[in-house]
């Protein structure tokens, strides 16, 4: 409701309103609605909205509604297709000895960023689940397969295997909170995987839902997997102090 003082405070007469959030569940069009009637009260013009997922996606964005010019070196650079195929290299558990993995599933790129950021902190190896059937990469496509397999209760298969899984005691579990709920590609982690004797860290990026909306579905298929604890999992919000206290809380760094 902050954002309704905003308009309270000042007049946006004569003005252009480009709205943008960071949801990582809700599409922009769900706060269209609401800004739509703030601005036309006060007679102000009213852009597309933008749901930050990605930085071209971004400048992509300012430039179709013309806020910014596309330049011809941006319209001849590969930069998008390299900076993906660096994103994807990431995936790759490091061929270390550690006792924690890092397992994570990332649409919009939020949560691999807080899972690398947990394995700096951690030294932990690190790899990305990902489905053998591609999501689609807009907002709209993978929410609505994503819906889908929910409703349907269908398990996608993960690409590839994890290495050395037997080696790790410490299980750190990412994902983007869907409808109140891990995405189901997570139940198929635990399909494959038996997690008898290790520790599960779950944590998530939703910017909306708490950690304790997914707890009860990582605790079930925890102990269907024989896991031998589940700490209370992290709902991370951008800030760092707020995860190494965590992760120091839990005894997992010093």
């Amino acid at each position: 409701m902050i954002i309704h003082t905003l308009f309270e405070r000042y007049n946006f007469k004569g003005k252009t309103i480009t709205p943008f959030t960071t949801s990582a569940e809700s599409p922009m069009s769900s706060s269209m609605p609401v800004i739509g009637r703030l601005a036309k009260k006060d007679k102000a013009k009213l852009t597309k909205g933008y749901r930050y997922t990605t930085n071209s996606g971004l400048h992509n964005f300012l430039v179709n509604i013309g806020a910014v010019k596309r330049s011809k070196k941006a319209k001849s650079s590969k930069a998008p297709t390299q900076s993906r195929i660096s994103a994807t290299n990431v995936t790759t558990p490091n061929p270390t000895d550690s006792k924690s993995l890092v397992v994570y599933f990332s649409m919009s790129g939020q949560t691999q960023r807080v899972a690398e950021e947990i394995q700096r902190l951690t030294n932990a190896n690190i790899f990305r689940i990902q489905a053998s059937d591609p999501y689609p990469t807009t907002y709209d496509g993978y929410a609505q397969r994503g819906d889908n397999e929910r409703r349907n209760n269908i398990h996608p298969a993960i690409r590839g295997t994890i290495p050395n899984w037997n080696q790790y005691l410490t299980i750190y579990v990412g994902f983007p909170t869907w409808r109140q709920q891990p995405p189901i590609i997570i139940h198929t982690l635990f399909d494959n995987y038996s997690f008898r004797g290790k520790t599960i860290v779950p944590f998530t990026t939703s910017m909306e839902t708490p950690m304790s909306s997914s707890m009860p579905y990582i605790r079930k298929m925890a102990k269907s997997k024989n896991a031998k604890r589940v700490i209370n999992g992290f709902r991370y919000d951008n800030n760092n102090a707020e995860l190494i206290s965590y992760l120091r809380r839990n005894k997992l760094i010093r």
